[in-house]
């Protein structure tokens, strides 16, 4: 047994002169509740990441699986709303195959294919699970068409879509006198001069009875529009009737000198009622005259 007294000798302490030692200051009540919130925050977010990381990889995977399932693949490609184009051709413009991946087809990118056929003017795509694509269509609907060299359907907004084909099955008066480079550089002006084309063609219809048959549209950069009319039957050849900047309002003036010259047994070839001169006076020129004079006639 080993005993310590007073003369035994005690383990050497070795003392450091450099060392200093510095007393600990107490953390504030304060401090440590905000480092604790700290490292909570943290703590939940590294849990909320690692469970999105999860979910996602799951998400992935699942949807992955749900496109290459053999159950999931195109067997039909519906078509509805089509009158004027057959609906394999338009199955022929999305590129869909049968036996592909259902969930694969991008439908907007589908549209966007359908929207590029002249005659389709809205487009919608949508999947029909387990085995289908549903393309609803809307076409356009031809107003009119237009001479620019080559003949163009154009729609209710003046916009020329397409041009005119044997099979397209239209008969609808002839917008002349517009160019090619005037519907190439100026498209919106165009447009505009169509509108005014429809706008005519569409107030001659309230009285084709009386004035026969539209055939053409004509216009003249100084004297406005012009129509050509086909009576039919035996009343008569066709005749031109110039209306000028305003046509549907000198239309009724134009009938009416057109109606005066027939009761006097008389044929007109071509009506002036552009109203420049005159507003409440139409100039008809007779057909067959020979000396070629003129009528002219109050259309009041």
């Amino acid at each position: 047994m080993t005993s310590y007294g007073a003369g035994a000798h005690l383990p050497r302490m070795t003392r450091h002169k450099n060392r200093r030692v510095v007393p600990r200051t107490p953390m504030e009540p304060e401090t440590r509740r905000a480092i604790g919130a700290t490292l909570r925050v943290f703590a939940l977010w590294l849990l909320g990441s690692t469970a999105v990381g999860l979910v996602g990889t799951g998400a992935y995977y699942g949807w992955r699986a749900a496109v290459d399932s053999k159950r999931l693949r195109v067997r039909a490609v519906e078509v509805t709303g089509n009158s004027r184009v057959s609906g394999d051709e338009l199955r022929a413009f999305t590129g869909i195959i049968a036996g592909q991946s259902l969930l694969g087809v991008d439908l907007d990118e589908t549209a966007l294919r359908l929207l590029r056929h002249p005659w389709v003017e809205q487009a919608r795509v949508r999947r029909r699970l387990p085995d289908q694509i549903i393309l609803e269509v809307v076409e356009r609907t031809p107003a009119i068409l237009v001479s620019v060299g080559d003949v163009y359907l154009a729609d209710g907004q003046g916009r020329l879509f397409k041009r005119l084909a044997a099979g397209d099955g239209v008969e609808l008066p002839v917008v002349t006198g517009i160019t090619r480079e005037q519907a190439e550089a100026e498209p919106e002006q165009t447009a505009a001069r169509v509108r005014e084309a429809i706008a005519l063609a569409q107030a001659h219809a309230a009285v084709a009875a009386q004035a026969g048959r539209l055939d053409e549209l004509h216009l003249d950069p100084d004297l406005g529009w012009s129509i050509l009319c086909s009576p039919g039957g035996d009343e008569g050849l066709a005749y031109r009737m110039v209306l000028g900047a305003e046509p549907v309002s000198r239309l009724p003036a134009a009938l009416a000198a057109v109606e005066k010259v027939r009761q006097s047994g008389d044929s007109a070839a071509v009506v002036y009622a552009d109203g420049k001169k005159s507003p409440g006076r139409v100039q008809v020129r007779l057909r067959g005259a020979k000396d070629n004079r003129t009528l002219i006639a109050n259309a009041k």
